[in-house]
């Protein structure tokens, strides 16, 4: 018998702070996100920019309590990285052997600070299949996501970047005039360089280095949706930036590995990485 449901506690006694939730990452849909046919490790990037954590976030920042990675098929890696000035912090999620079938959201101990000022990437790494790939909603279709649990609340919902449809266009050198535009279509423009670019286009090295340029060196436009202070920059561009040196776990001198943390009580440790010691102990 399924013993499965739900459990709901009330309290007249609230805690400090309220959680919320936000999505952060890719919000092109169509064309705007392409993944070449037949393609491996292909980079596409959504961007949260300083100006938006800079807006909204409270001056001493957030706490990140929970990540959930999300692409569909194709997704093969995904990264949710944190930029302060021009240095790399440790990021704040990491899957390097995503599964579309195994989602799950990550609570990450101790939480991970994001200060007013930082900016998030999600990265996402693909792997083509035997046609082209376009962003939607559809499984067969792409996303490059985290939604991230985090405290305390601030009413910003979601916060990424959109590639210009129009930079695509020139790439490929094919704007879809009325005549091959079919009305019966929601979006006739998109329909039409969609079918374009899986039926026409040559997708020859040349071609497919041209779209990982565009991906990781082209301009786009960023936002972050909060109400009256929603945030809109029309073009940026990803900024230079020092990438996190992740220590390595089969260095046998390393002394995170000879000196793992000290237990002072059950489920608490004394450093700020995810190691697997860091997963609480039961108590004795």
């Amino acid at each position: 018998m399924d013993s499965s449901g739900v459990t709901f506690i009330l309290t007249d006694v609230l805690r400090q702070f309220d959680a919320a939730t936000v999505n952060i990452g890719v919000f092109n849909m169509n064309y705007m996100a392409t993944i070449p046919p037949n393609v491996t490790d292909f980079v596409i990037s959504g961007h949260c920019e300083a100006d938006c954590s800079t807006a909204i976030f409270p001056p001493d920042g957030i706490r990140v309590i929970q990540a959930l990675l999300h692409t569909h098929l194709q997704g093969r890696k995904v990264y949710l990285r944190q930029i302060r000035g021009q240095q790399e912090l440790e990021p704040i999620a990491v899957d390097e052997n995503y599964d579309f079938n195994y989602q799950e959201a990550r609570v990450l101990t101790p939480p991970k600070t994001v200060l007013s000022g930082d900016q998030l990437i999600v990265e996402c790494h693909y792997d083509g299949k035997g046609t082209a790939t376009f962003g939607g909603f559809s499984t067969n279709d792409e996303m490059c996501l985290v939604y991230v649990i985090y405290y305390p609340a601030t009413n910003m919902a979601s916060c990424g970047s959109i590639n210009n449809a129009s930079q695509i266009q020139d790439l490929v050198g094919y704007t879809p005039d009325s005549s091959q535009l079919q009305p019966k279509n929601a979006d006739p423009q998109a329909a039409a360089m969609k079918n374009f670019l899986s039926k026409q286009y040559d997708w020859n090295q040349a071609n497919v280095a041209k779209f990982r340029d565009l991906y990781t060196k082209g301009s786009y436009g960023a936002f972050c949706a909060a109400d009256e202070k929603s945030v809109f920059i029309q073009s940026s561009s990803a900024k230079a930036y020092t990438k996190y040196d992740a220590p390595s776990r089969c260095n046998p001198q390393s002394q995170r590995l000879q000196q793992p943390p000290t237990v002072t009580n059950p489920g608490t440790v004394t450093n700020d990485r995810h190691e697997p010691w860091d997963r609480a102990l039961p108590a004795t």
